[in-house]
């Protein structure tokens, strides 16, 4: 079984898609050690049964999730998440990342095995919606990891290229951006930090 979908962009996969508007990091002591988790915050004015859903879920006790990693058929300049929700409300949900402005957000939530979910309006950032109603959504590992470690390097590897650096430093920018970028995941907050 292979790790990813294949997704074909088209009218159905559109329908689906819920607009990343802003994205960012949180620690807690009282959430998975402490360690750093992603924030996704999706537009809630072109998804409103995602935001209800979110709303209905801070009264309720935790919901069924399933997760699926893809691949746009058409290229490599995009990987998609799709989340199907089955309660408290059935809903489909595909995260579009472009690698060029969110590897670092797919790499985390690889790191973190999930993420949280929040429902805001264009402009508005996760530190804007603090109190508000968010989902933890578990991503479990499902072998897409592998494929992402190929998939990272190889942008990063264009991105440096593109940036002018010399061919022969590529592969070690690339090593040295990957233990810099990762160290983050070793650090812990505790309560009250």
């Amino acid at each position: 079984m292979t790790a990813t979908q294949r997704v074909v962009p088209g009218k159905e996969v559109a329908e689906k898609l819920a607009p990343i508007i802003s994205d960012g990091l949180q620690a807690s002591g009282k959430v998975d050690d402490g360690k750093l988790i992603p924030i996704i915050v999706i537009d809630k004015i072109k998804r409103p049964d995602i935001a209800e859903m979110i709303r209905i879920h801070s009264d309720s006790p935790p919901g069924d999730v399933v997760i699926r990693w893809g691949k746009n058929i058409f290229g490599s300049k995009f990987v998609f998440l799709i989340v199907n929700f089955s309660r408290p409300i059935e809903i489909e949900m595909i995260l579009k990342f472009d690698l060029d402005k969110n590897a670092g957000l797919v790499d985390k939530i690889i790191a973190a095995n999930g993420f949280l979910l929040q429902a805001g309006e264009d402009g508005e950032r996760p530190s804007d919606l603090i109190g508000k109603g968010k989902v933890i959504i578990d991503v479990p590992k499902t072998g897409f990891e592998n494929e992402w470690e190929d998939i990272l390097t190889k942008s990063l590897r264009k991105r440096f290229k593109k940036s002018g650096l010399a061919k022969k430093k590529i592969n070690e920018a690339v090593v040295e951006f990957l233990k810099e970028w990762r160290s983050l995941d070793a650090l812990r907050f505790k309560e009250g930090e």
